[in-house]
C-alpha cells in the first residue's frame, strides 16, 4: 500500500510538470504495442517533434482522446500541417489530425495498471479506496482520542 503510494505521487509530480501526462488505455486498437488497461506516459512536445512510426495521443474531441500511431504527417500548399494516425489493430487509418489537436508522444507504458486508475475513478473504487479507509481512520483516532480523555480522568 505504501509502495502504491508512493508511486502514484511520483507519477503526479511527473503531471504537475505540465510536460507529462498520464493516461489509460481503453480499448483494443494498439493491443500489440500496448495492451487495454495500460497506463501510459506521454510527453507534451511541439507537433514539429512528432515523427511517422511513433505512438502519440491526440484529442478526438473536448472530452475524448485517443492513443494510436502516426503514419504520415502531411503539408499542403499553404504550410497547413495534418497529421495521419492509425491504430496498430486497425485496418483503416483515422482522419487526418490539425496539429493543435496533438497532446505528445508515448514514452512507456504499465501494462494492466490503468485498470487499477480505472476502477479507482468509479464509484465503487472511489468508495472502498477513499471513504472506507477515510471512515475507518476517522474512527480509529476518535475512540483512541476517547480512550486516552478516559485514562486521565
Amino acid at each position: 500500500m505504501l509502495l502504491t503510494l508512493t508511486l502514484m505521487t511520483t507519477l503526479w509530480a511527473f503531471v504537475f510538470s505540465h510536460q507529462w501526462l498520464i493516461s489509460t488505455v481503453q480499448t483494443t486498437s494498439m493491443q500489440s504495442s500496448i495492451p487495454k488497461g495500460s497506463l501510459v506516459l506521454i510527453h507534451r512536445q511541439p507537433t514539429v517533434m512528432i515523427r511517422t512510426g511513433q505512438v502519440a495521443m491526440y484529442k478526438f474531441d473536448h472530452r475524448q482522446s485517443v492513443i494510436h500511431r502516426v503514419v504520415g504527417v502531411h503539408t499542403d500548399g499553404n504550410s497547413r500541417t495534418t497529421i495521419v494516425f492509425k491504430g496498430d489493430e486497425n485496418s483503416d487509418a483515422d482522419d487526418p489530425v490539425n496539429t493543435d489537436q496533438v497532446v505528445g508522444s508515448v514514452v512507456g507504458h504499465v501494462p494492466l495498471a490503468g485498470n487499477a486508475v480505472m476502477f479507482m475513478r468509479s464509484w465503487l473504487g472511489l468508495v472502498l479506496c477513499v471513504y472506507i479507509p477515510a471512515i475507518l481512520f476517522i474512527s480509529y483516532e476518535v475512540n483512541r482520542l476517547a480512550r486516552t480523555l478516559a485514562y486521565e480522568q
